[in-house]
């Protein structure tokens, strides 16, 4: 079935009030994600994005291929700073390695005024390859976004990927690195050693006496003698390891049938959104480009595991009984899902007084079921067979399905449905009569027919 699409994270902004007692120096150490977070990075990994694009355009990075640099941006993040707020605090531990995008920072030492650095420039891996003491204070001038990358992949990448090697270490080869990163952690154990002195313990001469009941060995063949009674060996159970073997062969069960067993359930879950404006084609009228996006939304339903019934449960999602025969039922969907855009062609022909029968529209092929997206295909010709822009810019999503007089029907999962709205950023949502789903800070307008909807989005 479908599958979801996770909306984009939205950064705090730079000048977001921070909580009373809030350390102003920035913690760089990450959070630990989730197994659904990891999964859905690794399948964005195989992406090259506009995020790619701006660590291939560093300098530290600029000679990375394109494999060292979905590694680098899986390892990272990008984050915002604020101004005046340290990012790395003069004699502390070296925790990350930053790379500025954006904005500028100060270098200070002792309080006197080291460099400013500015996009392209990197500082941080200096401690963190001598496991020394961070060399200076690095305070941001301005609102800066900088990529930040953890030690552990730092040590990492400075060793293993020939890319990252030469962006620290120009004109240096791997062996001449690996002695530059030895005296570089001899000067960082001596810089520890200056700006944290060790004391030295003031010892005390022990009694020879004590000296000499300490260092006594015992005799060959002689046991020493003990105050305690010696405890005699457990012999083994014999059915112990049996015991052993049973508990885990049941926890290995238990365990799979939690994360491999299917229920005869299906869960109800957001799938993606679809614009279909862009895929359908019309022969037989003139047509007009359409100016904005029509919107498809979608549920995927899918038999579950027991954890991930049970967590759905917890999360109030939708599931429903499967039927008992899942295949006819399938086929049926998909039966209605074509007649739906049978109907759609109708609507839209009739509501610009056009035959249907002259025109042939030809649909992109998905894998959906059911009739709920006539409404949204209906709209759409409407706009391409209409001289005027109804779209206008505008994200407009629909659903509805469309008997033969062309009545909007009410639909299923509308909750669903709108989740698929609001990530795709719809400003307008067009509902049958009588399923208003509230407030959702997305325009609703309910509609009975099809001219009804494009008379709404006439006036709206």
């Amino acid at each position: 079935m479908d599958a979801g699409v996770l909306s984009p994270k939205k950064l705090p902004p730079l000048d977001a009030p921070r909580p009373a007692g809030f350390d102003d120096e920035l913690h760089l150490e990450p959070s630990w994600p989730t197994w659904r977070d990891e999964v859905r990075r690794w399948l964005h990994s195989f992406r090259w994005t506009a995020a790619h694009r701006r660590l291939a355009a560093q300098p530290l990075f600029a000679a990375c291929s394109r494999a060292e640099i979905r590694t680098i941006a899986h390892w990272g993040d990008e984050i915002g700073v604020e101004v005046g707020r340290v990012v790395f605090r003069e004699n502390a531990i070296g925790h990350s390695l930053v790379v500025v995008l954006a904005g500028q920072l100060e270098l200070t030492h002792r309080g006197h005024r080291l460099a400013t650095l500015g996009p392209g420039s990197h500082v941080g891996e200096i401690a963190i390859l001598g496991f020394g003491p961070q060399p200076a204070t690095v305070t941001a001038l301005t609102p800066c976004r900088l990529f930040v990358l953890g030690r552990r992949h730092v040590r990492s990448l400075a060793l293993d990927s020939p890319g990252v090697r030469l962006g620290l270490f120009p004109g240096l080869d791997r062996g001449e690195v690996v002695r530059h990163v030895r005296r570089l952690q001899v000067e960082g154990l001596e810089a520890w050693r200056r700006t944290h002195p060790v004391k030295r313990r003031v010892t005390t001469r022990l009694d020879q006496s004590v000296l000499t009941r300490c260092e006594r060995q015992p005799t060959p063949g002689r046991r020493l003698s003990s105050s305690l009674p010696e405890m005699p060996a457990r012999p083994m159970r014999s059915l112990e390891r049996p015991v052993r073997i049973a508990v885990i062969a049941t926890a290995v069960a238990l365990f799979g049938a939690l994360f491999m067993w299917h229920l005869p359930v299906l869960l109800v879950t957001p799938a993606h959104a679809i614009d279909v404006a862009t895929e359908v084609s019309v022969e037989g009228a003139a047509t007009q480009p359409v100016h904005g996006h029509y919107i498809l939304m979608s549920a995927s339903l899918d038999e579950p595991t027991i954890a991930d019934w049970i967590w759905a449960r917890l999360r109030g999602e939708t599931t429903l009984a499967l039927a008992p025969d899942q295949g006819a039922a399938d086929r049926a969907a998909k039966a209605a899902f074509a007649d739906s855009e049978a109907s759609a062609v109708q609507a839209a022909a009739s509501s610009n007084g056009i035959d249907p029968a002259s025109l042939h529209v030809d649909f992109r092929g998905h894998e959906l079921g059911g009739p709920s997206a006539a409404l949204i295909y209906a709209i759409a010709l409407a706009d391409l067979l209409d001289p005027a822009d109804l779209a206008s810019g505008r994200t407009i999503a629909a659903t509805g399905s469309l008997d033969r007089e062309g009545r909007v029907q009410p639909v299923g999962f509308l909750a669903e449905k709108v989740a698929v709205a609001r990530a795709a950023g719809a400003t307008l949502l067009l509902v049958p009569l009588g399923q208003d789903p509230g407030d959702i800070g997305i325009k609703v307008i309910e509609v009975a027919t099809v001219s009804d909807a494009i008379a709404a989005l006439r006036a709206s």
